[in-house]
């Protein structure tokens, strides 16, 4: 589908093809009447976007159509000589564009994204299509925003220098070639309040190098440099200065790029920097001082200057190390600037597939230079040999290249059956469903050590028994093959951190995934449990746990809603099983989690339509605390009723609760004996459980293995920390916080309530709901509104007491 590399070696498509622009801002715009400047789009040229309010409206004389008219324009085109070019730079906005194209005719077409559009241009300068005038016209404009790295890195360096002498402490440098994943080390230390300089260059610069040395002389100055692999670096610069095109002919194209920056020595660019910069400035050959190429560091003390050098394919695994050097507690290391969320994130892949260097030329790189055999282990350039050259067996098991791209269900059994130490790098649906096949229907759940995450944060429990780990900090420390299981938007990215820690290592592609989904599936055979209540009790947080757990299947939204909607189309069940229960596998337990119901369903209902062997599960919480949690859900939600609260108020008031508590029915939904009993009317005892919220916190192993035995699952609770979502720690602060939160929920709430869509991102718009907005943090009832509550609560509670045959007294009032 994408093809932004191809683009930026030949933009003859653009000529001899028709065009649809995707994206009708700024972007799109512009790129139209670049189009027509160049003398590109003679065959027909049609404008899209998703945006209801500039759907209709023409553009130099073009009519501007919704997605679903491109697409029936698509199907119309016999010959589908089209080609759709993406007119939008943010990343984000790119992802849903192109989550929507994956699910329409549209993924059949060549696409292009906003980077490639704009630098295939400049690139194919010469391309004969092109009219003369704009050629020069494109030369000319081009020559005039030519600003180098260097010229930034001058003026940072300046200023850091400058406000130096006024601080006490010492002066710390992250100081490197670049592109050796310095960034992520600068933006986290910059974090923690740390006054750093990331630079590059500092021998030679013009402000008088002797007043440079003078103040390095006068304080302690650490400095951290990192190396790292050189052809993997060397393809990261060149992607990194594409756009920094001042070094290259005025007709550059690709193929000069390419040869520039491979041209023959570029491997010693990197190393050779130690002299130019440390050496020079510092008085140290670091290639004086020894260097533990096992842990991948070397700490370097000479006079006031001590060096912290390091190999970047180690660095997650060093944050213990960084954090001694710097006398820092606890430092956790954030990845920044990394090749998937840059915009040339796809043309960067593909030109990753194809690189390959010969056979001559990578053995002179990693067995016969004597710098990398400084930095690296036997073992670790023998990989990155392996992962650049292309030998063509592509029976060898072992073949970097070949393992890349495996994806049949056979040879991934293969990978199991002959390697003992695996990890499976991706926790989202492509490695769960990896582990669902090698547990379940392979047996091999010992082999598996791990699961492997770029951002621990996220996802902090585990599935099937395995554990999630970071994935730098594994890799640093076991030997292992690991497969490869995300999305293919972000696979290259996930490759190359598994190359940089020189691991064996294959890919679950797409169609591997969709392969053993397939086999692993049943149908859609009804529900067996249901959390049926109740809202702002930690629901959320309860499904985020639940459905980490191997043998248990719940709905990817959380919420079917089908109380709103089960009238309203012929038949139910199917309607259920398309929308949310098509991908359940083998041996799973069914459930819904369906807070909601409690306030706007009957019990009947349930019973009608899932039968009298279904087991519910209600999970309450004090209900003071959970209306009061409810309001501010509210508040964030838009509800009508505040609208006449922020006119008067303009900004959010805790007067607010007092109406909500006096708006009649307000908060019954926290009477819970109410719906409990009517549950109990259809359901015996033993299909009911009841669980409160501030025990499963208090003991959170007893009351999920209470849970999950329930249940009816083999699992036992393994979860490192239960997870906390939906908290709603916050309401705008404001009515223009407010009127955002409504229009996303009511969105939300259309989506939700309609059965027959799928796709969030046709309905809900892309701005975040609550992005650049002013929030209140943890606004608190006044103890006056507690009593009253309390006292509204106090017969229910007591009544509940009665059904449960326990005191509530001393977990709730």
């Amino acid at each position: 589908m994408i093809r932004d590399l191809e683009l930026m070696k030949d933009i003859t498509p653009l000529f001899e093809k028709k065009i649809i622009i995707w994206g009708m801002g700024r972007k799109g715009k512009a790129l139209l009447t670049e189009l027509r400047e160049m003398g590109a789009a003679k065959r027909g040229i049609y404008l899209c976007d998703s945006d209801s309010n500039v759907q209709g409206k023409c553009i130099d004389g073009n009519v501007i159509y919704t997605p679903k008219q491109v697409h029936e324009l698509v199907l119309a085109d016999r010959d589908r000589e089209m080609v759709l070019c993406i007119a939008i730079e943010d990343v984000d906005a790119q992802d849903e564009v192109l989550t929507m194209l994956e699910e329409t005719c549209l993924a059949t077409l060549p696409v292009y994204t906003q980077y490639a559009i704009e630098w295939g241009i400049y690139l194919n300068a010469g391309n004969p299509y092109i009219e003369p005038a704009y050629r020069n016209k494109l030369l000319a404009d081009r020559e005039k925003k030519r600003l180098t790295h260097q010229e930034y890195q001058v003026s940072d360096t300046i200023k850091y220098f400058a406000y130096a002498p006024l601080h006490n402490d010492e002066i710390i440098l992250i100081y490197q070639p670049g592109k050796v994943g310095s960034s992520s080390l600068y933006e986290s230390l910059k974090r923690r309040g740390k006054y750093v300089l990331h630079c590059h260059v500092l021998t030679g610069m013009e402000y008088g190098e002797d007043n440079l040395c003078k103040l390095l002389s006068q304080k302690k100055v650490r400095i951290i440099s990192l190396v790292r692999e050189p052809v993997a670096r060397q393809i990261s610069v060149m992607w990194q200065n594409i756009a920094n095109v001042n070094r290259y002919s005025e007709r550059v194209d690709f193929q000069e790029i390419e040869r520039y920056y491979f041209k023959e020595g570029f491997e010693n660019d990197e190393f050779e920097w130690f002299p130019w910069q440390i050496e020079n400035v510092f008085g140290i050959d670091i290639y004086e001082y020894p260097f533990d190429k096992e842990k991948g560091y070397g700490i370097i003390r000479s006079g006031n200057i001590e060096i912290l050098l390091m190999k970047a394919e180690r660095l997650s695994g060093l944050e213990e190390v960084i954090g001694s050097f710097l006398d820092m507690s606890e430092f956790v290391l954030e990845n920044a600037n990394v090749s998937q969320k840059k915009l040339y994130r796809f043309a960067y892949q593909d030109f990753l597939k194809g690189f390959s260097l010969s056979e001559e030329k990578l053995k002179n790189i990693y067995f016969e230079n004597r710098y990398i055999r400084f930095f690296y282990t036997d073992s670790e350039r023998e990989t990155f040999y392996q992962r650049w050259m292309h030998n063509g067996d592509e029976k060898r098991i072992d073949s970097m290249e070949q393992n890349k791209y495996l994806y049949t269900v056979d040879e991934i059994d293969l990978i199991f059956k002959e390697e003992e130490k695996i990890a499976i790098y991706g926790a989202g649906d492509y490695g769960k469903t990896l582990a669902d096949h090698a547990v379940v229907t392979r047996g091999y759940n010992k082999k598996i050590l791990s699961f492997l995450v770029s951002e621990k944060k996220d996802t902090d429990y585990d599935y099937r028994g395995i554990a999630v780990s970071d994935a730098y900090e594994f890799m640093a420390g076991q030997e292992c093959f690991v497969i490869v299981a995300v999305s293919d938007r972000y696979r290259e990215a996930v490759v190359e951190t598994v190359e940089r820690c020189g691991r064996r290592f294959c890919c679950l592609t797409e169609e591997g995934y969709k392969a053993i989904l397939k086999d692993l599936e049943v149908p859609y055979h009804g529900l067996d449990f249901m959390l049926a209540g109740f809202m702002k009790c930690a629901t959320s947080s309860l499904y985020e746990a639940l459905r980490t757990v191997g043998d248990i299947f719940l709905p990817a939204g959380k919420e079917t809603v089908f109380y709103k909607w089960y009238g309203e189309v012929d038949d139910f069940h199917a309607v259920l099983a398309e929308k949310h229960y098509h991908n359940v596998r083998k041996g799973q337990i069914v459930g819904a989690i369906e807070p909601g119901i409690s306030e706007w369903g009957e019990a009947q209902l349930i019973y009608d339509n899932f039968g009298p062997e279904l087991k519910l599960l209600f999970l309450l919480r004090n209900p003071v605390e959970a209306a009061f949690s409810d309001f501010k859900m509210a508040v964030r939600n838009g509800e009508e009723y505040c609208d006449k609260a922020y006119r008067g108020y303009q900004y959010f008031s805790m007067d607010m609760f007092d109406a909500f508590i006096d708006n009649p029915g307000a908060y019954d939904g926290f009477d819970y004996i109410r719906w409990i009993n009517e549950c109990a009317r259809y359901y015996p005892s033993e299909q009911i459980k009841i669980v409160l919220f501030e025990e499963l916190l208090k003991d959170t192993d007893k009351v999920m293995d209470d849970i999950l035995q329930y249940i009816g699952s083999r699992y036992r609770h393994h979860f490192h920390a239960f997870p906390h979502r939906n908290k709603g720690d916050f309401v705008p602060a404001d009515k223009e916080g407010w009127e955002r939160g409504r229009e996303y929920y009511e969105s939300s709430m259309y989506i939700k309530s309609n059965p027959m869509v799928k796709r969030k991102r046709d309905y809900i718009p892309r701005n975040k709901r609550y992005d650049g907005v002013k929030k209140l943090y943890n606004p608190q009832m006044s103890q006056e509104q507690r009593r009253k509550l309390e006292v509204y609560y106090n017969d229910s509670v007591r009544a509940l007491e009665r059904f449960m045959g326990r005191s509530l007294s001393e977990v709730w009032f």
